[in-house]
Protein backbone atom coordinates (compact mmCIF):
# COMPACT_ATOMS: atom_id res chain seq x y z
CA UNK A 1 0.00 0.00 0.00
CA UNK A 2 1.37 3.38 -1.03
CA UNK A 3 0.19 6.62 0.58
CA UNK A 4 1.58 9.84 -0.93
CA UNK A 5 1.33 12.70 1.56
CA UNK A 6 2.13 16.39 1.07
CA UNK A 7 1.61 18.54 4.19
CA UNK A 8 -0.95 16.10 5.58
CA UNK A 9 -0.18 16.21 9.30
CA UNK A 10 -3.86 16.85 10.06
CA UNK A 11 -5.22 14.09 7.81
CA UNK A 12 -2.69 11.25 7.87
CA UNK A 13 -3.66 10.19 11.39
CA UNK A 14 -7.25 9.53 10.29
CA UNK A 15 -6.03 7.47 7.34
CA UNK A 16 -3.55 5.36 9.32
CA UNK A 17 -5.82 4.89 12.33
CA UNK A 18 -8.38 3.30 10.00
CA UNK A 19 -5.73 0.84 8.85
CA UNK A 20 -5.18 -0.33 12.42
CA UNK A 21 -8.77 -1.62 12.39
CA UNK A 22 -8.45 -3.70 9.21
CA UNK A 23 -9.58 -7.32 9.47
CA UNK A 24 -7.02 -8.52 6.91
CA UNK A 25 -4.10 -10.12 8.82
CA UNK A 26 -1.47 -9.52 6.15
CA UNK A 27 1.26 -9.53 5.24
CA UNK A 28 0.89 -5.92 4.12
CA UNK A 29 3.58 -3.34 3.41
CA UNK A 30 2.42 0.24 3.97
CA UNK A 31 4.67 2.98 2.56
CA UNK A 32 3.88 6.58 3.45
CA UNK A 33 5.78 8.95 1.18
CA UNK A 34 5.96 12.42 2.71
CA UNK A 35 6.91 14.62 -0.24
CA UNK A 36 7.95 18.26 -0.02
CA UNK A 37 6.40 18.57 3.43
CA UNK A 38 6.80 21.69 5.55
CA UNK A 39 4.91 20.22 8.47
CA UNK A 40 5.00 17.12 10.71
CA UNK A 41 3.47 14.63 8.29
CA UNK A 42 6.44 12.24 8.55
CA UNK A 43 6.55 12.44 12.34
CA UNK A 44 2.84 11.70 12.67
CA UNK A 45 3.22 8.78 10.26
CA UNK A 46 6.06 7.27 12.25
CA UNK A 47 3.85 7.11 15.33
CA UNK A 48 2.04 4.29 13.51
CA UNK A 49 5.23 2.36 12.68
CA UNK A 50 3.78 -0.75 14.31
CA UNK A 51 0.28 -1.19 13.04
CA UNK A 52 -1.89 -3.54 15.16
CA UNK A 53 -2.60 -6.13 12.42
CA UNK A 54 0.24 -8.63 13.11
CA UNK A 55 1.38 -8.99 9.52
CA UNK A 56 1.43 -5.28 8.73
CA UNK A 57 4.56 -3.15 8.49
CA UNK A 58 4.72 0.59 7.91
CA UNK A 59 7.63 2.50 6.39
CA UNK A 60 7.84 6.30 6.14
CA UNK A 61 9.88 7.88 3.37
CA UNK A 62 10.68 11.57 2.99
CA UNK A 63 11.28 13.31 -0.35
CA UNK A 64 12.56 16.87 -0.53
CA UNK A 65 10.55 17.70 -3.66
CA UNK A 66 6.77 17.65 -3.75
CA UNK A 67 4.90 15.86 -6.50
CA UNK A 68 2.37 13.07 -6.19
CA UNK A 69 3.78 11.21 -9.16
CA UNK A 70 7.26 11.29 -7.58
CA UNK A 71 5.82 9.98 -4.33
CA UNK A 72 3.97 7.16 -6.10
CA UNK A 73 7.09 6.08 -7.98
CA UNK A 74 9.17 6.21 -4.80
CA UNK A 75 6.56 4.15 -3.00
CA UNK A 76 6.46 1.60 -5.79
CA UNK A 77 10.26 1.28 -5.63
CA UNK A 78 10.17 0.77 -1.86
CA UNK A 79 7.76 -2.17 -1.80
CA UNK A 80 7.89 -5.71 -3.14
CA UNK A 81 4.17 -6.38 -2.69
CA UNK A 82 2.44 -7.88 -5.71
CA UNK A 83 -0.90 -6.19 -5.07
CA UNK A 84 -0.73 -2.41 -5.01
CA UNK A 85 -3.19 -0.18 -3.18
CA UNK A 86 -2.79 3.54 -3.84
CA UNK A 87 -4.44 5.52 -1.06
CA UNK A 88 -4.77 9.27 -0.53
CA UNK A 89 -3.76 10.51 2.91
CA UNK A 90 -7.16 12.09 3.60
CA UNK A 91 -9.23 8.96 2.88
CA UNK A 92 -10.56 6.59 5.54
CA UNK A 93 -11.08 2.92 4.61
CA UNK A 94 -13.75 0.65 6.02
CA UNK A 95 -12.38 -2.14 8.25
CA UNK A 96 -13.09 -4.76 5.56
CA UNK A 97 -11.58 -2.84 2.66
CA UNK A 98 -8.16 -4.48 2.31
CA UNK A 99 -9.53 -8.00 2.71
CA UNK A 100 -12.15 -7.41 0.03
CA UNK A 101 -9.65 -5.66 -2.25
CA UNK A 102 -7.25 -8.60 -1.96
CA UNK A 103 -10.06 -11.02 -2.79
CA UNK A 104 -11.15 -9.04 -5.85
CA UNK A 105 -7.57 -8.88 -7.15
CA UNK A 106 -7.03 -12.64 -6.89
CA UNK A 107 -7.02 -13.21 -10.64
CA UNK A 108 -4.41 -13.40 -13.38
CA UNK A 109 -6.38 -10.98 -15.57
CA UNK A 110 -5.54 -7.29 -15.23
CA UNK A 111 -7.83 -5.79 -12.62
CA UNK A 112 -8.47 -2.32 -11.16
CA UNK A 113 -10.72 -2.08 -8.11
CA UNK A 114 -11.92 0.50 -5.62
CA UNK A 115 -14.23 0.49 -2.59
CA UNK A 116 -17.61 2.18 -2.90
CA UNK A 117 -17.54 5.91 -2.22
CA UNK A 118 -19.01 7.27 0.99
CA UNK A 119 -19.09 11.00 1.72
CA UNK A 120 -18.21 12.20 5.22
CA UNK A 121 -20.97 14.24 6.81
CA UNK A 122 -20.02 17.81 7.64
CA UNK A 123 -22.50 20.17 9.27
CA UNK A 124 -20.36 23.18 8.33
CA UNK A 125 -20.98 22.75 4.62
CA UNK A 126 -23.05 25.39 2.88
CA UNK A 127 -26.36 24.48 1.30
CA UNK A 128 -24.85 24.77 -2.19
CA UNK A 129 -22.05 22.36 -1.27
CA UNK A 130 -24.52 19.86 0.18
CA UNK A 131 -26.63 20.10 -2.98
CA UNK A 132 -23.63 19.45 -5.18
CA UNK A 133 -22.62 16.43 -3.10
CA UNK A 134 -26.17 15.05 -3.10
CA UNK A 135 -26.31 15.09 -6.90
CA UNK A 136 -22.71 14.04 -7.54
CA UNK A 137 -22.92 11.04 -5.21
CA UNK A 138 -26.18 9.95 -6.93
CA UNK A 139 -24.78 9.91 -10.46
CA UNK A 140 -24.66 6.38 -11.92
CA UNK A 141 -21.03 6.66 -12.99
CA UNK A 142 -19.99 7.75 -9.48
CA UNK A 143 -21.82 4.83 -7.88
CA UNK A 144 -21.02 2.16 -10.46
CA UNK A 145 -17.68 2.99 -12.08
CA UNK A 146 -14.12 3.06 -10.80
CA UNK A 147 -13.11 6.71 -10.42
CA UNK A 148 -10.14 6.22 -8.10
CA UNK A 149 -11.00 9.34 -6.12
CA UNK A 150 -8.94 8.52 -3.06
CA UNK A 151 -8.23 4.82 -3.36
CA UNK A 152 -7.65 2.35 -6.17
CA UNK A 153 -5.85 -0.98 -6.30
CA UNK A 154 -4.32 -3.19 -8.98
CA UNK A 155 -3.07 -6.74 -9.21
CA UNK A 156 0.15 -7.90 -10.88
CA UNK A 157 -1.41 -8.03 -14.34
CA UNK A 158 -2.90 -4.58 -13.90
CA UNK A 159 0.32 -2.96 -12.70
CA UNK A 160 2.14 -4.30 -15.76
CA UNK A 161 -0.01 -2.08 -17.98
CA UNK A 162 2.28 0.88 -17.30
CA UNK A 163 5.78 1.59 -16.03
CA UNK A 164 6.52 4.58 -13.86
CA UNK A 165 3.76 7.06 -13.14
CA UNK A 166 4.14 9.99 -15.55
CA UNK A 167 4.56 13.57 -14.35
CA UNK A 168 0.82 14.05 -13.87
CA UNK A 169 -1.16 14.94 -10.78
CA UNK A 170 -4.25 13.04 -11.99
CA UNK A 171 -2.79 9.62 -11.26
CA UNK A 172 -6.25 8.12 -10.69
CA UNK A 173 -7.44 9.20 -14.14
CA UNK A 174 -4.21 8.00 -15.73
CA UNK A 175 -4.46 4.59 -14.03
CA UNK A 176 -8.08 3.91 -14.87
CA UNK A 177 -7.54 4.83 -18.53
CA UNK A 178 -5.08 1.93 -18.80
CA UNK A 179 -7.90 -0.58 -18.21
CA UNK A 180 -10.84 -1.75 -20.29
CA UNK A 181 -14.26 -1.28 -18.72
CA UNK A 182 -14.54 -5.04 -18.17
CA UNK A 183 -11.36 -4.97 -16.06
CA UNK A 184 -12.61 -2.40 -13.52
CA UNK A 185 -14.66 -3.31 -10.44
CA UNK A 186 -16.32 -1.24 -7.72
CA UNK A 187 -16.59 -3.27 -4.50
CA UNK A 188 -20.17 -2.90 -3.15
CA UNK A 189 -19.55 -4.38 0.31
CA UNK A 190 -16.86 -2.02 1.55
CA UNK A 191 -16.33 1.73 1.51
CA UNK A 192 -13.83 4.53 1.43
CA UNK A 193 -14.88 7.74 3.13
CA UNK A 194 -13.87 10.91 1.32
CA UNK A 195 -14.22 14.48 2.57
CA UNK A 196 -15.51 17.42 0.55
CA UNK A 197 -14.76 21.08 1.27
CA UNK A 198 -17.15 22.95 3.49
CA UNK A 199 -16.57 26.15 1.51
CA UNK A 200 -18.39 26.71 -1.80
CA UNK A 201 -15.51 28.71 -3.27
CA UNK A 202 -13.06 25.98 -2.35
CA UNK A 203 -15.34 23.33 -3.86
CA UNK A 204 -15.36 25.23 -7.16
CA UNK A 205 -11.57 25.58 -7.13
CA UNK A 206 -11.05 21.90 -6.29
CA UNK A 207 -13.51 20.83 -8.96
CA UNK A 208 -11.85 23.15 -11.49
CA UNK A 209 -8.43 21.70 -10.80
CA UNK A 210 -9.83 18.17 -11.09
CA UNK A 211 -11.32 19.07 -14.50
CA UNK A 212 -8.04 20.54 -15.67
CA UNK A 213 -5.89 17.62 -14.52
CA UNK A 214 -8.32 15.06 -15.89
CA UNK A 215 -8.31 16.82 -19.26
CA UNK A 216 -4.49 16.72 -19.34
CA UNK A 217 -4.47 12.99 -18.53
CA UNK A 218 -7.12 12.23 -21.15
CA UNK A 219 -5.22 14.15 -23.84
CA UNK A 220 -2.39 11.61 -23.56
CA UNK A 221 -4.63 8.73 -24.60
CA UNK A 222 -5.32 7.69 -28.19
CA UNK A 223 -8.78 6.38 -27.34
CA UNK A 224 -11.07 6.37 -24.31
CA UNK A 225 -13.13 3.50 -22.89
CA UNK A 226 -16.84 3.78 -23.54
CA UNK A 227 -17.55 4.64 -19.90
CA UNK A 228 -15.36 7.75 -20.18
CA UNK A 229 -17.17 9.30 -23.13
CA UNK A 230 -19.88 11.95 -22.94
CA UNK A 231 -20.00 11.68 -19.15
CA UNK A 232 -21.44 15.18 -18.79
CA UNK A 233 -24.30 14.37 -21.17
CA UNK A 234 -25.10 11.17 -19.26
CA UNK A 235 -25.23 13.23 -16.07
CA UNK A 236 -27.67 15.70 -17.68
CA UNK A 237 -29.96 12.88 -18.85
CA UNK A 238 -29.88 11.26 -15.41
CA UNK A 239 -30.87 14.54 -13.74
CA UNK A 240 -33.66 15.11 -16.24
CA UNK A 241 -35.11 11.69 -15.37
CA UNK A 242 -34.78 12.22 -11.58
CA UNK A 243 -37.23 14.91 -10.40
CA UNK A 244 -36.22 14.45 -6.76
CA UNK A 245 -32.85 15.98 -7.62
CA UNK A 246 -34.06 18.93 -9.70
CA UNK A 247 -33.74 21.50 -6.92
CA UNK A 248 -30.26 20.33 -5.96
CA UNK A 249 -29.48 20.04 -9.65
CA UNK A 250 -29.57 23.82 -10.03
CA UNK A 251 -26.71 24.21 -7.54
CA UNK A 252 -24.89 21.24 -9.06
CA UNK A 253 -25.09 22.74 -12.54
CA UNK A 254 -23.93 26.13 -11.26
CA UNK A 255 -20.85 24.61 -9.59
CA UNK A 256 -20.16 22.41 -12.63
CA UNK A 257 -20.28 25.34 -15.07
CA UNK A 258 -18.27 27.68 -12.83
CA UNK A 259 -15.58 25.03 -12.32
CA UNK A 260 -15.47 24.22 -16.04
CA UNK A 261 -14.87 27.87 -16.90
CA UNK A 262 -12.23 28.25 -14.21
CA UNK A 263 -10.47 25.07 -15.34
CA UNK A 264 -9.37 26.62 -18.64
CA UNK A 265 -7.68 29.63 -17.06
CA UNK A 266 -3.87 29.47 -17.38
CA UNK A 267 -3.34 30.50 -13.75
CA UNK A 268 -4.97 27.27 -12.61
CA UNK A 269 -1.95 25.22 -13.69
CA UNK A 270 0.13 27.12 -11.12
CA UNK A 271 -2.42 26.86 -8.32
CA UNK A 272 -2.82 23.86 -6.04
CA UNK A 273 -6.40 23.52 -4.81
CA UNK A 274 -7.50 20.85 -2.38
CA UNK A 275 -10.12 20.49 0.33
CA UNK A 276 -8.37 22.41 3.10
CA UNK A 277 -11.73 23.16 4.74
CA UNK A 278 -12.69 19.48 4.91
CA UNK A 279 -13.19 17.75 8.26
CA UNK A 280 -9.87 15.92 8.28
CA UNK A 281 -7.73 18.92 7.35
CA UNK A 282 -9.44 21.71 9.24
CA UNK A 283 -9.17 20.15 12.70
CA UNK A 284 -12.96 20.13 13.05
CA UNK A 285 -13.28 16.39 13.65
CA UNK A 286 -11.96 13.56 15.80
CA UNK A 287 -10.91 10.04 14.91
CA UNK A 288 -13.94 8.71 16.73
CA UNK A 289 -16.25 10.37 14.21
CA UNK A 290 -14.78 8.29 11.41
CA UNK A 291 -13.92 4.96 13.01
Amino acid sequence: MIIPAHDEQSAIGFCLAALTSQDYPGPVEVVVVANGCRDDTARVSRRFARLPPPGWRLKTLELEESGKWRALNAGDAATSAELRVYLDADVVLDATAIRRIAGALATTEPRLVQPSIEIAEDSRQSRMVRSFIRVWSSLPYVKQQVLGVGCYAVNVGGRRLWGDFPALCADDTFARLQFADSQKVVLPDTTMTVCFPSSLLELIRVRARWCHLSRVARAREHSLPRSERWRWWKAVKFLFRTPSLWVDGVAFAWVWIAASILSVLPALTRDWARAESSKVRSGQSTLASFL
